[in-house]
């Protein structure tokens, strides 16, 4: 669930948010490297406990929950502001970006309980070099050469904790297995930024609410979800010999009972307590985005994502505690160097772009350019597109933050 929000203040408030953003971006920082962490570890535990045979109720219920959350958290925002252009909208763009997360899910939730947590973070981050890859086919995205540098980098680093030596972690499954099972979540990055680069295709110019288009696309996906339950049949993939599609029906239907019934108790806890860690820690990058800025909010991950590897070391998880090996350690340094490379070339970007006047005409009316990724100067659409006073406002402040950051 990667949507961003796009800065959006009301009159009378752009003063007071940029006096007091200071303290709310460096709590919102905090609470994700406290949230960050369990986040990844809860999913782990989660399709651990479920165990492979049960992946699907797993994934189906991430899928209800975001559908309660994002439902409740919508719920009281329609109260403050209209929706109805929102609601106009049609409705195959967010059917299509569900069946895409939808699939995404699927195969994170089917190789979960196989692959070390201490995996799932690294893999993860392919997302990075699988969206820009994407976006070069089909968006024509042209990426400069320390970008495709940061990214095969990050590829590498991934390729070397998939060959690294996992014995010992899950003694319940075979070398063979764990392979299958980390292939399978790897391939989840696929549909994934399938979905990223079909969003930004048909998002790019709508003004969307990030909650809204997160609440119409879990809706779908939630429903897509049980047209792909005879994946989990599928032997070799989540479980060694596969199994029957009534087993994954009375399972999903004998958990389901068991979650309503004892929602505050084994699995059904857990899933309750990581869809609100991810739903948080969601919702507070995307603060950190909008009142900090992207180089703040890659910072912030950039720290969060190797506090995650590490936190499945601890020794307080018991029987899910996985030992550091040689190669997660090579593969998260060098994940990180590519993740490194990939950001900074966001700054030169940056300090290319100020050397750039605004046209004559923009500046007579003191307006501000939106950059694009292809041109820093120019929209999607070639043409100049103004800014509000607020949205310069908040442009300033995620610049001089942004500026900070590089001295």
């Amino acid at each position: 669930r990667s949507s961003e929000e796009r800065g959006t203040m009301t009159p009378g408030a752009a003063s007071a948010t940029t006096k007091d953003s200071g303290g709310a971006v460096l709590s919102a920082i905090l609470l994700m490297l406290v949230i960050g962490p369990s986040n990844f570890v809860l999913y782990k535990l989660l399709f651990s406990a479920l165990g492979g045979q049960s992946a699907f109720f797993g994934m189906q219920g991430v899928n209800f929950l975001y559908v309660v959350y994002g439902g409740a958290v919508l719920g009281v925002l329609r109260h403050r502001r209209s929706f109805a252009a929102m609601d106009a909208l049609p409705r195959y763009p967010f059917a299509v970006m569900a069946l895409l997360d939808c699939l995404g899910g699927l195969f994170a939730a089917l190789g979960a309980a196989s692959t070390p947590g201490q995996l799932q973070t690294l893999l993860n981050q392919s997302l990075v070099p699988t969206t820009m890859a994407a976006s070069f086919f089909f968006l024509k995205t042209r990426y400069h050469s320390r970008k495709c540098l940061g990214a095969l980098v990050i590829l590498f680093g991934a390729v070397v904790v998939i060959a690294g030596d996992h014995q010992g972690v899950d003694p319940t499954t075979t070398n063979d297995e764990r392979l299958a099972a980390v292939l399978t979540y790897w391939a989840s990055n696929v549909p994934m930024a399938l979905s990223s680069v079909y969003k930004e295709s048909h998002f790019l110019d709508a003004e969307v609410d990030v909650m809204y288009l997160t609440q119409q696309v879990s809706i779908y996906q939630f429903f897509f979800g049980f047209l792909l339950m005879p994946f989990q049949t599928v032997p070799g993939v989540a479980t060694s010999r596969g199994v029957s599609l009534q087993f994954v029906a009375r399972d999903f239907l004998r958990q389901s009972l068991a979650f309503f019934t004892h929602p505050f108790s084994g699995t059904s806890l857990l899933l309750l307590c990581y869809v609100l860690a991810n739903f948080v820690l969601n919702t507070t990058g995307l603060f950190v985005v909008k009142r900090g800025g992207a180089a703040l909010s890659a910072i912030a991950y950039s720290i969060l994502w190797p506090c995650s590897t590490l936190a499945f070391a601890f020794p307080f998880l018991g029987p899910y505690r996985e030992p550091l090996r040689r190669s997660t350690l090579v593969g998260l340094a060098l994940v990180f160097v590519g993740f490194g490379v990939y950001e900074l070339d966001e700054f030169f970007l940056h300090a290319k772009k100020k050397k750039h006047s605004p046209p004559a005409a923009a500046a007579a009316k003191g307006a501000a350019v939106v950059p694009s990724e292809a041109d820093p100067l120019r929209s999607p659409a070639g043409e100049l597109r103004l800014l509000s006073e607020e949205e310069e406002e908040e442009e300033e402040v995620a610049s001089f933050q942004e500026r900070i950051v590089l001295v």
